[in-house]
């Protein structure tokens, strides 16, 4: 009985817990984690740029040393059969593992974290790609990929929007709306969202017909995805049926004019979903920013490691995931300080200097004067206590660590 001769192999992973992956069909390398990788079959995964399932995912620099190492195991295995010829017809099958993990030199290349909006698998792809669509390795989809410019201008996109809506006069109130539905249906990754906030706790029509005999405000249930559920699938209704706002849903939120009803009606209701879908862009803004970071090129062989760190941040650079999540809760501790009473008009200025300086602090070099005359307007807002004193925690952390 002939011998098999089976091969295993240990790759080794990076720091994020990422193995290396090489497409047989394009050579394109990309990365995924090991237990994504583990928890799928290889031959299922496609390749982000090319889209085809490869025969073989192990990266060449990887076959080359295993088909070399593989070939002295059976030249060796063949001669101890050529000196016991009898046993080579009558032995067991042998079983000859090969461990490439710990016999190359390994080279930690740049690459970036790139978000499925499907599936919300995360897969890091070449910096050289400069692509923002492809196929997601795991489900397949087109048109996949996010990188921090798509946010940074999603979040633009939808800030404006959003403004639009709060600024809209009562009669033309529907007409925004719809076109603000609209937006966040067609916008994938906001869509995602919502879609995740499940089912309305209670039949819209029905809703809609109480609040139409019997004005009220909201019976919100207390829990947050519920709420946010109820809130989008009631307005959806609305816009979709033709059901004026300022006739039905805003009347139990002002005994004032029709302008005001839409206000208040705005900041109680509509606020509490725009809010979510910006907290919800801005926290992937700053996680793709934060992978993205450029860090240091490790070259590891043998025992020993040579580090090259190869950027110019205006930020300091020793602990950049710190300083995002840093400059992340600061900016919610100023979101959440805001005064309820405070305008419309005055809220809307206070999200676009704050979504500003966000923006311009995951910038590699952030322009310091620029981030200043923003903070300024914030402390022009009025005088309240816990607003300013949020404020004051933020300008003093620029001031620590962006450099003119």
């Amino acid at each position: 009985m002939i011998n098999e001769i089976s091969v295993q192999i240990e790759q080794m992973t990076d720091t994020d817990g990422y193995i290396l992956l090489q497409c047989s069909y394009c050579d394109e390398k990309f990365k995924t984690h090991h237990e994504d990788y583990s928890n799928y079959n290889s031959l299922s995964i496609k390749c982000p740029l090319c889209g085809l399932n490869s025969e073989s995912y192990l990266p060449t620099d990887t076959a080359e040393l295993v088909r070399e190492k593989v070939s002295n195991d059976i030249q060796k295995e063949f001669k101890k059969l050529l000196k016991k010829p009898k046993r080579y017809f009558t032995s067991k099958n042998h079983l000859i593992k090969v461990q490439a993990g710990n016999m190359m030199d390994i080279t930690v290349e740049n690459f970036k974290k790139s978000a499925c909006t499907y599936c919300d698998k995360v897969v890091k792809i070449s910096s050289n790609l400069q692509i923002t669509e492809g196929y997601c390795p795991f489900c397949g989809v087109i048109k996949i990929m996010t990188n921090d410019k798509d946010l940074k201008k999603l979040l633009l996109d939808f800030n404006g929007i959003s403004k639009r809506l709060f600024n809209a006069d009562f009669r033309e109130y529907n007409n925004v709306l719809l076109k603000f539905i609209n937006y966040i249906d067609n916008a994938e990754i906001i869509s995602n969202r919502i879609k995740s906030y499940g089912a309305p706790s209670e039949d819209i029509e029905e809703y809609i017909r109480q609040v139409i005999m019997h004005p009220q405000i909201m019976n919100f249930v207390g829990d947050r995805n519920q709420d946010l559920a109820d809130i989008y699938y009631t307005l959806n209704y609305c816009v979709k049926n033709e059901i004026y706002i300022y006739k039905t849903l805003a009347i139990g939120y002002s005994r004032s004019n029709n302008q005001d009803k839409i206000s208040k009606f705005n900041q109680r209701v509509v606020m509490v979903l725009i809010d979510d879908i910006q907290k919800y862009i801005t926290k992937k803004l700053i996680d793709v920013e934060a992978e993205n970071m450029i860090k240091p090129n490790i070259n590891i062989s043998g025992n020993s490691a040579a580090v090259n760190v190869a950027s110019d941040h205006s930020i300091a650079t020793q602990n950049n995931v710190y300083q995002y999540e840093t400059v992340n809760k600061l900016i919610d501790d100023v979101r959440n300080s805001v005064p309820i009473d405070l305008g419309v008009d005055d809220k809307s200025e206070i999200e676009n200097n704050l979504t500003g300086i966000q923006g311009e602090l995951s910038n590699d070099k952030p322009h310091k004067k620029y981030l200043e005359i923003l903070v300024n307007k914030l402390k022009g807002v009025g005088n309240f206590v816990k607003f300013n004193a949020s404020v004051l925690k933020l300008s003093e952390f620029i001031a620590s660590n962006v450099t003119d």
